[in-house]
C-alpha cells in the first residue's frame, strides 16, 4: 500500500515539474497564451504556489490581459506577502489600466492601528495574535490569583 502511495506522489510531482517546465519554456519563447494555459492547468490541479500565480500573472500581463494579471499577482501576494516582484508587477499592471488605478489602501485608522501588520505573512500575523491573546489571559489570571 505504501509503495502505491509513494508512486502516486512521485508521478504527481513529476507531472507538476513537467507542466511547470513546459509553461516556463512557452513563456521564454514568447508564447504567452500557451504559458498561461499551462499555468492555469497547474492551478486547476490544486497547486497553491505563489511562484505559479506570479508567473501566471506575468503571462497574462504579457498577453495584454491586465485584469487576469492583477488577480493572479494578488493571489501570489496573498500566499507570500514578501514577494516584492509580484508587488511591483501588480503596481505596473494597475498603472496600465484605463484609469491608472492605484492599489487599494487601507483606511487611516487601520493603518494607524495595524502599522506592524503590513508585510507580514498571514500565518505569522495569526500566530502573533494568538500568543498575545494567551499572554493577556495569563496576565489576567495572575492578577486575579494575587
Amino acid at each position: 500500500m505504501s509503495a502505491l502511495v509513494t508512486l502516486c506522489c512521485l508521478l504527481g510531482a513529476s507531472t507538476f515539474d513537467e507542466t511547470f517546465v513546459d509553461a516556463n519554456g512557452a513563456y521564454r519563447a514568447g508564447l504567452f497564451p500557451e504559458a498561461a494555459q499551462a499555468y492555469e492547468h497547474l492551478v486547476a490541479s490544486s497547486v497553491a504556489d505563489p511562484v505559479v500565480f506570479y508567473n501566471l500573472g506575468n503571462a497574462y500581463y504579457r498577453n495584454g490581459q491586465l485584469a487576469e494579471a492583477i488577480a493572479n499577482y494578488e493571489r501570489a501576494l496573498a500566499l507570500d506577502p514578501t514577494l516584492n516582484a509580484a508587488r511591483e508587477n501588480l503596481g505596473e499592471a494597475l498603472r496600465g489600466t484605463e484609469r491608472g488605478l492605484a492599489p487599494p489602501r487601507s483606511s487611516a485608522w487601520e493603518e494607524a492601528l495595524l502599522f506592524w501588520h503590513d508585510g507580514l505573512a498571514p500565518g505569522l500575523t495569526r500566530g502573533l495574535a494568538f500568543v498575545t491573546w494567551l499572554l493577556f489571559w495569563a496576565a489576567l489570571g495572575l492578577r486575579l490569583w494575587r
